[in-house]
């Protein structure tokens, strides 16, 4: 599930959930929410790989998204690009 956290000054944030756990907010940080993190992004640039369904599916998921026509990577993009490398 994709979607956005506050790091602080909130009750749904990092470190309302994980006090006191030490982490790098600049290696974290949202790249349209720069004062959040999206965990499916950090689950992509830590994994060892990233697997789709097809080949046509990865290449979709690579571009942006123009709804309603077309469904890309919704943010994702450039880890995905990243990913592949």
């Amino acid at each position: 599930i994709q979607g956005i956290r506050p790091f602080s000054g909130n009750p749904s944030s990092l470190e309302a959930w994980f006090p006191g756990v030490p982490y790098g907010e600049e290696q974290l940080s949202d790249a349209r929410y720069p004062d959040c993190i999206n965990l499916m992004a950090i689950g992509i640039r830590l994994a060892d790989a990233v697997h789709t369904v097809s080949p046509s599916y990865m290449e979709d998921i690579q571009k942006p998204s123009s709804p309603p026509e077309f469904i890309g990577g919704e943010g994702l993009e450039a880890d995905l690009v990243t990913a592949r490398k």
